[in-house]
C-alpha cells in the first residue's frame, strides 16, 4: 500500500508551488516539494531518492499533511529551557563576570603568559 496526499485542489497546488519558488524556509520548501511529488502519484520511496530524504520522513510528512493541511509544511522551531541559577551563583558570576584579573590575584598569571607569547 503506497500512502499519497489527499486530493488537492487547483488553488493549493499553486500554493505549493508558490511555496517552493518563494519561500525562504528550506525546510518549508523541502515539505512543499514532497507534497507536490505525491500529489502527482509518486510513491514515498521514488519521493525520498529524488529528495535525498528517508521513505519513513516522506510518509511522515504526507501524513500530517493529511491531518494539519498547510500548518504542517511550516517548521516548529522550539527554544531550549531557562537556564536557572541560584541568586548566589549568579551574583558570583556576575561578580567575576565585572572584576578585573589582577585584583583576583591573576595578574603574574597574566605577565608570564603575555611574554611567552
Amino acid at each position: 500500500m503506497t500512502l499519497h496526499i489527499r486530493e488537492i485542489t487547483n488553488e493549493e497546488g499553486n500554493r505549493l508551488s508558490r511555496l517552493v519558488k518563494t519561500t525562504s524556509s528550506v525546510v518549508t520548501m523541502r515539505r512543499a516539494q514532497c507534497i507536490l511529488h505525491s500529489a502527482q502519484g509518486f510513491s514515498p520511496p521514488w519521493i525520498a531518492d529524488v529528495l535525498f530524504m528517508s521513505p519513513a520522513w516522506v510518509r511522515h510528512i504526507v501524513q500530517a499533511f493529511n491531518e494539519d493541511g498547510f500548518e504542517s509544511l511550516y517548521a516548529r522551531y522550539k527554544g531550549g529551557g531557562h537556564v536557572k541559577f541560584e541568586e548566589e551563583v549568579r551574583l558570583e558570576v556576575v561578580s567575576l563576570a565585572t572584576s578585573r584579573p589582577r585584583d583576583l590575584g591573576w595578574g603574574s598569571i597574566l605577565t608570564e603568559a603575555a611574554r611567552t607569547w
